[in-house]
């Protein structure tokens, strides 16, 4: 006869510290951990159709750009801007293939969430000599 029974056994539970927050239980909500982690999910890397490196985001002036050749796509009409070149982007934060003009002129390669992960990672550097 199988009969069930309930053993109480001392347990034990790891926490492990964040290096940066101090916190033992996850993060606190401010942690600059967290807000990296936030960061390197939205951050994308499309396939430039030019230089073929995946390295198109969307850049400061709203255009998308690809970090390598530094070559700028709109989905808007800048005729007297752009050339005949018609192409499509896969963006993976749509559901379709995306169509885009290719722009005359060469970006600057300012991407505002690239500096925004700079920051962050200076942050946490910072924080972590601090303790």
């Amino acid at each position: 006869m199988m009969g069930m029974g309930f053993r109480q056994e001392p347990s034990c539970r790891q926490a492990i510290q964040c290096q940066v927050c101090r916190s033992y239980d996850g993060h606190t909500p401010d942690c600059p951990q967290v807000i990296l982690e936030s960061l390197l999910d939205r951050q994308v890397r499309i396939s430039c159709p030019v230089c073929h490196s995946n390295a198109v985001d969307v850049n400061a002036h709203d255009f998308y750009e690809c970090r390598n050749c530094h070559t700028q796509f709109s989905r808007g009409a800048y005729s007297q801007h752009s050339k005949s070149e018609i192409v499509w982007l896969d963006d993976p934060n749509k559901e379709d293939l995306v169509t885009f003009v290719v722009l005359l002129d060469k970006g600057d390669g300012q991407f505002p969430i690239d500096q925004r992960i700079e920051t962050m990672r200076k942050e946490i550097k910072t924080r972590r000599r601090k303790r």
